[in-house]
């Protein structure tokens, strides 16, 4: 081993964009590929109890992939709790492996291909363009829907412009093959009417436009089959999941096209015409050939760490990504750290049908940082961007892998997916945002059945679905999902009136232990129904939702659907459009306990969906109409009808004299009718990531 490989006992390898994977791996002759490294570090880190710590350092750079890296079992460094895997928080005795940037660079472990060569063209339209003829793609052995340039997103033509504007999609006129009198989910729709001029009769290599309509929670994306233009009927090349109508009414469905060269007119876009193998590209204002630099996305993953577990046939039920897999069996990969690494530009390579999927949450597209059967595994400092999937997917049996510091951003659908079966999983102090740009379902954070995990002080911002959805059973059954703490987040700018039937926060099913708290939610607008600040979902139950912060959502800062034993208190509901409560079931049950709360909203209607009976426990709550006072309708009552039927005896309608609430300052003036009925002031100054990151994190785990 070279004598420069090794300090104070531990395995230092140096890797470089101008390495030779010929090299020793020192300072002076470093290695070119984390691969080679990772390989040269399982034969000299040692074994067992005499294996030395690893540390593969990495200079600043673009290091290009052509396979995903892959961290397996004889990877990992080695656990040194005193307990086990339940110390594995406290980061202080392990062996880890780790890699690191240079002090003071970043490198970019990219999965794209850098395009060049283009030269001048005049499209049909007459817009002066650029156009670089890519063989691989002529041949089929390529093809993108994503294009980055100089580190920015550019996007493909849609018809109309600027579908993410909400009211500027086009509108389904009718919906020809569909049973209008089955549910939704049981008339999927083949066929579609258009209106007189949204679509020409011809369009330039139709089965690459891709139709995204806008429905009930999901946004289905299928590819045009054929063009009817005597009907104007639209036949797409598979059904859809549910109905084409917008939400449970009969109004067809708010819709677009995306990849339509016909479109390509405005500078920043971009068309890859697959039979001609040509790319085309209008350049935005300075922009040459010269002082660009061009990125095209070619693998589905960068990073992998993944431990032995149970193979599942490809044809077993179990193995499709939206159900339960087994608790991984085998070895798992221990004790490896990233610190200060940028993993950036992926597409999802699955076959068409399986992207076609469309499910809630988008649960079934993968990430391009994926973990399996990983345990003592941390992130730092790292940055997850420029991806066509999730940033980061957690599979089955990780346990103690937390996430701090990182950036997540820029993304073909949601930020990190915690599944199944994982444990104690960490996201502090993370920035997630801007996200849903192919497949808008996604959500910031998506936990299914998974326990102990903790969402904490993070930013979360502009998405098209959820901003923190957790829980993955619908109904009062049993779920290992359990123990979850979400708290001190700052959730903003979530839904951007594209999708129904969401929220800042969203929960299923039976979660004794979660708790929400210390949070902000706020900027939540739905396209239809249903954009809550906190939205309690089927059979949501013991969960303690306190101290959170909801303002400017186009629905009630609080909607349980049906839930129990739900304990809301100390939080304050703001600036809500349409109501200032919600719940949609009635059950033989208390719907939950809410008590100390503050709602105000410039809105006389106090509580929306079912309120025949109270069916809750309702005390001690502050109730204000900003734009008319005490002008408030409780169910067809006032208030002092509403403290006959048993409500809000200690509760009352009065000011709560905010400081400035439509600058977003909910702190309350002295003499506050809230603090006499025991409300405790907010600490808002605690939300959102807090101060560290690269320094920080390696002096708290090293």
């Amino acid at each position: 081993m070279p004598a420069s490989a090794k300090v104070n006992s531990q395995v230092v390898l140096y890797v470089s964009p101008r390495g030779r994977d010929a090299n020793g791996g020192t300072r002076a002759a470093p290695l070119a590929t984390v691969a080679r490294a990772l390989r040269l570090a399982r034969r000299l880190k040692g074994k067992g109890e005499q294996q030395r710590p690893v540390r593969i350092v990495l200079a600043g750079g673009r290091y290009e992939l052509r396979r995903p890296m892959v961290i397996g079992p004889g990877d990992s460094g080695v656990m040194r709790g005193p307990n086990g895997y339940e110390n594995a928080g406290n980061h202080v005795h392990g062996r880890y492996v780790t890699l690191e940037a240079a002090p003071g660079s970043r490198p970019v472990l990219c999965g794209g291909r850098v395009l060049k060569g283009f030269r001048p063209v005049t499209l049909p339209n007459g817009v002066r363009a650029w156009a670089l003829h890519i063989p691989s793609v002529k041949r089929g052995k390529w093809s993108f829907r994503q294009l980055w340039v100089n580190g920015e997103r550019r996007f493909r033509p849609t018809l109309p412009r600027k579908p993410r504007s909400p009211g500027h999609q086009f509108r389904i006129e009718a919906l020809p093959d569909t049973d209008m009198s089955k549910p939704p989910w049981q008339a999927p729709s083949l066929k579609f009417q258009y209106a007189s001029g949204d679509i020409a009769a011809t369009l330039r290599n139709i089965s690459d436009v891709e139709f995204v309509a806008m429905h009930f929670w999901i946004a289905t994306r299928r590819k045009l089959a054929h063009i009817d233009a005597a009907k104007r009927i639209v036949t797409l090349d598979a059904p859809t999941r549910l109905r084409l109508t917008d939400d449970y009414n009969t109004l067809g469905a708010p819709y677009y096209l995306e990849n339509v060269f016909e479109a390509l007119e405005e500078p920043g876009q971009w068309y890859l015409d697959r039979p001609a193998g040509t790319l085309y590209y209008i350049p935005m204002k300075g922009e040459t050939p010269g002082n660009v630099e061009v990125i095209a996305p070619v693998l589905g993953e960068l990073l992998r760490i993944e431990g032995e577990h149970e193979d599942i046939p490809k044809d077993d039920p179990r193995n499709a990504r939206n159900q339960e897999r087994p608790l991984a069996a085998g070895t798992p990969v221990d004790s490896v750290k990233c610190i200060g690494l940028t993993f950036a530009h992926t597409q999802w390579q699955a076959e068409e049908a399986e992207q076609r999927a469309t499910p809630q949450s988008a649960v079934h597209v993968p990430g391009a940082v994926n973990l399996t059967h990983a345990r003592d595994c941390h992130f730092i400092d790292c940055t997850i961007e420029h991806a066509g999937t999730y940033g980061v997917e957690l599979n089955a049996g990780c346990m103690d892998v937390s996430f701090s510091h990182c950036a997540v951003r820029d993304l073909g659908a949601g930020g990190i997916k915690v599944w199944h079966t994982c444990q104690r999983i960490d996201i502090a102090d993370c920035r997630i945002y801007d996200g849903g740009h192919l497949f808008h379902t996604g959500c910031g954070v998506l936990i299914g059945r998974a326990s102990g995990c903790r969402v904490i002080h993070n930013h979360i911002h502009d998405f098209d679905y959820t901003g923190i959805s957790v829980g993955w059973t619908w109904g009062y059954a049993q779920a290992d999902c359990f123990g979850n703490i979400i708290e001190f987040n700052h959730v903003h700018d979530i839904g951007r009136g594209m999708l129904s039937d969401m929220g800042g926060i969203y929960t299923l099913g039976n979660q004794v232990g979660t708790r929400i708290g210390g949070n902000c939610f706020h900027d939540i607008q739905a396209r239809g129904y249903g954009g809550w600040g906190i939205y309690t979902d089927e059979g949501s139950t013991h969960i303690l939702i306190e101290n959170n912060l909801t303002y400017r959502t186009k629905h009630p800062g609080f909607h349980q659907h049906y839930g129990r034993q739900n304990l809301v208190r100390n939080n304050i509901f703001a600036l809500a459009a349409e109501a200032h409560l919600a719940r949609s079931v009635i059950e033989p049950h208390d719907s939950f306990t809410m008590v100390n709360n503050i709602f105000y909203n410039a809105t006389e209607k106090v509580l929306a969906g079912k309120w025949e009976s109270i069916g809750a426990v309702m005390d001690g709550n502050l109730y204000w109409n900003p734009a008319k006072g005490h002008a408030l309708d409780f169910a067809g009552k006032s208030f002092r009808g509403w403290q006959r039927m048993g409500a809000d005896r200690r509760g009352g309608v009065a000011d709560p004299l905010f400081r400035n609430p439509q600058k977003g300052d909910y702190r309350l003036k002295p003499g506050s009718p809230a603090l006499r009925r025991g409300f405790v002031p907010l600490d808002l100054s605690a939300i959102g990531p807090r101060a560290g990151g690269r320094r920080a994190a390696k002096t708290r785990l090293d």
